[in-house]
């Protein structure tokens, strides 16, 4: 079994997943690590309104699909024999 560790790169998932299938590995497990959205900060400027806009979207997108919380992730994938 190899761990794939956590690294400082932003590479989308779903890349990582098909260079793991092209080397002849087979994905074990997948879970997202970061946090769910945060509700936006201060300063209370004219464009607040659509940070919150935005904030409610994502949190509308993050309820339909867990994965979509964030870019850090863990994988644990297995030679296939």
């Amino acid at each position: 079994m190899v761990r794939t560790k956590q690294c400082g790169l932003k590479t989308m998932p779903h890349i990582v997943i098909k260079l793991l299938n092209d080397a002849g590995f087979d994905l074990q497990e997948y879970v997202t690590l970061n946090r769910w959205t945060e509700w936006p900060k201060p300063p209370l400027t004219y464009r607040y309104p659509l940070r919150v806009m935005h904030y409610l979207c994502m949190k509308l997108i993050e309820a339909f699909d867990g994965s979509a919380c964030g870019m850090g992730y863990r994988m644990i994938a297995q030679l296939k024999s």
